[in-house]
């Protein structure tokens, strides 16, 4: 199954990337553009983009 992780580089969402990186599930996330957030290499694409534009 895949998961896309909105908010990655919070503080909540720095928790549910440990959980889903230690499960099946193939995990992209999506963080601000301009955020300096780094992801290990288990997620398979990082998504940079403004959520205003969304």
């Amino acid at each position: 199954m895949k998961v896309l992780l909105i908010g990655a580089g919070g503080d909540l969402g720095v928790e549910l990337l440990d959980e889903f990186l230690n499960s099946t599930y193939e995990l992209s996330v999506m963080s601000r553009k301009d955020s300096s957030a780094t992801f290990p290499a288990g997620v398979r694409n990082v998504f940079k983009v403004d959520y205003s534009d969304l």
